[in-house]
Parts: C-alpha cells; structure tokens; sequence
C-alpha cells in the first residue's frame, strides 16, 4: 500500500498556484495543498507535509510581509525533515544564489513550461523518503531480532557479554 504524500503549494499568484496544483494532482498518492501566503502555511506546518513548494517573491494581506525566503529559513530551523523546492519568475544569479545559500532540495525558474519539472522533482523526493522508510523499517527489525536473539539466549542460560 502506498503512502499518500503531503505538498503544500505557497504561492500569492493564484492562476499560477492553481495550475501547479491541478498538474500535481495528477500524481497518484499526491495530497496538494494550497496556500496563499506563508503565514498560512506556517500555521499547518504541523501536520508534517513532505515537500512545500514556494515562490520567492510572495504577496500577503500581512503585515510586515512574509516571503519565500523568509519561509523557507523557518522551515530549514524547525523542521528539517521537510524538503522545499523554491520557485520565481526572476531567472537572475543573484535571485539563485540568494535561495542556493538557504540549501532548499532545488530552485525551478516559475514558467508553465517547468511543470512537468516539479513533477520529477517530487517523484526523487518521494522515492528518497520511501528509501528512508525502508531503511528505518530494516533497523527496527534488526533491533527487534537482536532482542529476540538475547531473549533466547538469556532463557537458554547463556551469558551475554557486549
């Protein structure tokens, strides 16, 4: 059985977030979430979704304004088992090496021709956190062996020495 996976789609251009969103709906175990701002999104983090997608440049009913950066800082401290993706209309170096520095999973330049883009993007996303849920999974079952193993020995009479 498949995990359903959580995106969070942030982002003030509402024609372009219901694109993005109608595209990555057609991924199969996919949850999309939508927001408008990143105090939105903030408030829900909570809930742990997998990867947030975010534009740098973000217009909000807030004030002081809130922006992709600003979200994407907050997301690296608190919570880093998030990946982000970071998204802009601005194809500058500057505009990249400013969101580079903050170390999000990647940077997709904001057209409707990178689409399909941010759907490889979260398929290596979501594969790489399946590998790391295999991998838990493994450990504990070792864990669990090994218990079992001393369990048995111990009822056997045999010493254990570590």
């Amino acid at each position: 059985m498949a995990t359903t996976r959580k995106v969070f789609i942030v982002d003030s251009d509402t024609r372009y977030r219901a694109m993005l969103e109608d595209h990555l709906d057609s991924l199969t175990d996919t949850a999309v979430f939508p927001f408008y701002s990143a105090e939105e999104c903030i408030n829900v983090l909570d809930s742990e979704p997998d990867v947030v997608i975010v534009d740098m440049y973000l217009e909000s009913r807030f004030r002081p304004v809130m922006d992709g950066l600003d979200l994407l800082k907050h997301i690296k401290l608190n919570y880093p088992q998030i990946d982000v993706v970071v998204m802009s209309s601005d194809d500058s170096i500057a505009a990249a090496q400013e969101v580079g520095a903050h170390q999000p999973f990647d940077f997709v330049l904001k057209t409707e021709s990178n689409l399909v883009r941010f759907s490889s993007i979260l398929l290596i996303i979501f594969r790489h956190k399946a590998l790391e849920d295999n991998v838990q999974m493994y450990k504990n079952s070792f864990h669990l062996v090994a218990l079992f193993i001393g369990i048995c020995l111990l009822s056997a009479g045999c010493a254990i020495v570590f």
